[in-house]
């Protein structure tokens, strides 16, 4: 039972280390359990030679959500809460942004894309995951921020949407300097 509980818990997970497996799953044993899964090929994938994080396999994992989901919605979106606070105190805010889009917390994702899409995209080149972003998140919170949709049209000019990306600036130019009254304007 607590081997399934433990499956159950984590499934939200996209990739799992012990700390935030303890956190969402509030098993404090939470590094014991991960190796005695690993031992007995319960369809755990290690992701890095030091066993720090690992994820479940596709199809297991899907089922395992689907089942926690079905089972315990409001258990599912604790996790996902708690695994967003969890990455973005750690440093891992990509994985914290797909979290809050997970659980609906698009105002926690709206600002943890503001600050960080820009860069994703700039430096990274990781138009995808922008992408995705904008996929999954809603219009109203997609406008909430200017570097938002300049971070989506740089993803849209890369991905060979040019008049997309066109109409996304044109968008944020409006914004900010026509309708100057409701106080959008871009960070440092």
């Amino acid at each position: 039972e607590n081997v399934r509980e433990f499956l159950l818990a984590t499934s939200p997970l996209r990739r799992m280390s012990w700390q935030l497996c303890k956190v969402v799953s509030g098993l404090k044993t939470s590094d014991d359990m991960l190796k005695y899964l690993e031992q007995r090929h319960l369809f755990l994938i290690p992701l890095d030679r030091q066993g720090d994080w690992y994820r479940y396999h596709y199809l297991f994992g899907e089922f395992l959500q689907r089942e926690f989901r079905r089972g315990s919605p409001e258990q599912y979106h604790a996790v996902c809460e708690n695994a967003a606070i969890w990455c973005e105190r750690n440093g891992h805010t990509t994985d914290a942004i797909q979290y809050s889009l997970d659980c609906g917390q698009f105002e926690k994702a709206s600002k943890l894309i503001a600050g960080h899409a820009l860069p994703i995209a700039q430096k990274k080149g990781d138009h995808y995951t922008v992408l995705d972003w904008m996929r999954r998140l809603p219009i109203a919170h997609q406008e909430s921020h200017p570097e938002i949709l300049l971070s989506h049209a740089l993803s849209m000019a890369f991905s060979q949407n040019g008049h997309r990306a066109i109409e996304l600036v044109d968008r944020v130019l409006t914004r900010l300097y026509v309708d100057t009254a409701d106080g959008w304007q871009l960070t440092d």
